[in-house]
Formats: C-alpha cells, structure tokens, sequence
C-alpha cells in the first residue's frame, strides 16, 4: 500500500521535476533511486524501515514510469517508432512482472526473501550502468 500510495502521489510531481532537471537525469536519478531502495528493503531491521524503503521505492519507479515515457515519446522519430517503443516497454514490464513471480517460486524458499529482492534487481543495475553512457539528453525536456 505505501508503495502505490507514494506512486500516485509522485508521478503528479514527477513531470515538472523532468522539465527543470531534464529528462535524462531524472530517469538516471530514479534508477540510482530504485536500487538503494531495492538494497534498503533487502537489509531492513523492523517493519517501520521497510515501510519507509517502499514509500522510497514508489518514489524511485514514479519517477522512472513517468519520465521514461516521455523520454521515449520525445526520442521518437515518428509515430511508428513511438508506437513500437512502447510497445517494448510495456512487453519488458509484462516478461520483467512474470520473470519475477517465477523467480520468486523457484528461488524464494532456497534463498530467503532479502538474498531475493537483491537478486531481481541485477537487471536494473545492468541497464543503469548502460544507460549511464549511452542515454542521450532529450532536447525537448529542457
């Protein structure tokens, strides 16, 4: 519940925040975002603290949903590219939900749920360090 409740709430703030700061390094800043969050839920001592690693976690992915998407609109050639690049972006949402869920029945009861949440967000970091040099700034966002 934090994390949805803390997603709504960010992605209304989400836009003006890509339009001062640019596109690209809002979409770098919630990467970096997600994965301390995803390593602060992994090592959480009490329920308070993993309260606050999720709300901190739905501000990270509002910020990422939100900025990547516009990004991505702004990056298109055409309508056509539009269209296909979000239609790889939701399909990556949709195998990344699946991938996890089975991830979660195969390795969950062999690893422990805090090696898990560190494990899943491997693909995460390697887009991160990817995108850190290869994402061009949108020149519309700024």
């Amino acid at each position: 519940l934090a994390l949805y409740l803390t997603l709504a709430t960010v992605i209304i703030i989400s836009i003006p925040c890509s339009n001062r700061f640019g596109r690209r390094t809002l979409v770098l800043f919630a990467m970096y975002m997600s994965i301390l969050a995803t390593v602060g839920c992994s090592l959480v001592p009490s329920y308070i603290t993993l309260l606050f690693s999720r709300v901190f976690l739905g501000c990270a992915i509002a910020l990422n949903i939100s900025s990547a998407s516009v990004y991505m609109a702004e990056m298109a050639r055409s309508q056509k590219f539009y269209v296909t690049a979000m239609t790889v972006n939701a399909l990556f949402f949709t195998v990344g939900g699946g991938w996890t869920g089975l991830l979660g029945y195969l390795l969950l009861q062999k690893l422990g749920w805090r090696y898990f949440v560190v494990v899943t967000s491997v693909p995460l970091f390697i887009v991160l360090l990817l995108f850190q040099f290869y994402l061009p700034e949108s020149q519309l966002g700024l």
